[in-house]
């Protein structure tokens, strides 16, 4: 019997290339990709885990698939992602309905590891080097059909005190000019083509609906006194 997967990915448009890699490698394997958490046997929650808000809203995602869980709608979660890469023992910890958690070098292995999860009961847990995160490969394209992101580098060597990028993310490496060049020729002609239908649709719509004359407009605040930064808590760094 075919198993059924959801997938939640937050924060960057990074984490949504990886998300879009593991869902190709899934539904290759043979797994059943549906958009309803209610609906799957397992739900992957791709997190985010740089800054305060982002972290809030992954462990919120995380907690709501623990609810359909304890409710008897889904059977397995599994934490991925930025969170999971740097807060991996207290999400067990924490939240311990979470079937698996994995950093981001395990994702090549994503198949392995939903397989591990179905057949023991035991929390599952990888965290090879990150280094092995895969840059290129298939993908499931989450994006309109007009636009799709395109991964060209990942991790920073920077180590900025105030940044937990390299961490996180770890080195900087980059793709080959050739990787590149070949991800973006055969399979986004239908992007390509999509495009261009939309810019030429928008320049008719343009020619017969002008638009109004652009008037300048501070869209903070009327009163530059009134600016106020949140600044991030110095201590997560």
């Amino acid at each position: 019997m075919s198993r059924k997967i959801g997938m939640i990915s937050l924060g960057c448009p990074k984490n949504q290339v990886d998300a879009e890699l593991m869902l190709k490698k899934l539904v290759d394997a043979g797994y059943i990709l549906v958009q309803e958490a209610d609906k799957a046997d397992i739900v992957i929650v791709n997190t985010c885990g740089f800054i305060e808000d982002a972290k809030r809203e992954s462990i919120e995602a995380i907690l709501e698939m623990a609810d359909l869980k304890a409710d008897g709608l889904l059977k397995k979660i599994l934490v991925t992602g930025c969170l999971a890469q740097r807060y991996n023992d207290e999400v067990f910890t924490e939240i311990p309905e979470v079937d698996g958690v994995i950093g981001i070098g395990a994702n090549a292995d994503i198949v392995a590891v939903c397989d591990a999860i179905f057949e023991n009961d035991e929390q599952y847990r990888s965290f090879p080097d990150k280094e092995q995160l895969p840059l290129d490969g298939g993908r499931i394209l989450t994006t309109p059909e007009y636009t799709a992101y395109l991964k060209i580098a990942e991790g920073c060597s920077n180590c900025c005190t105030y940044c937990a990028i390299p961490s996180i993310r770890g080195a900087f490496r980059s793709r080959k000019m050739e990787d590149v060049y070949e991800a973006v020729t055969p399979d986004t002609s239908d992007i390509v083509t999509a495009t261009q239908r939309e810019l030429q649709n928008n320049r008719s719509a343009a020619k017969a609906n002008p638009a109004p004359a652009w008037k300048s407009k501070n869209f903070l605040t009327d009163d530059e006194d009134e600016l106020e930064f949140d600044f991030l808590d110095m201590d997560d760094k």
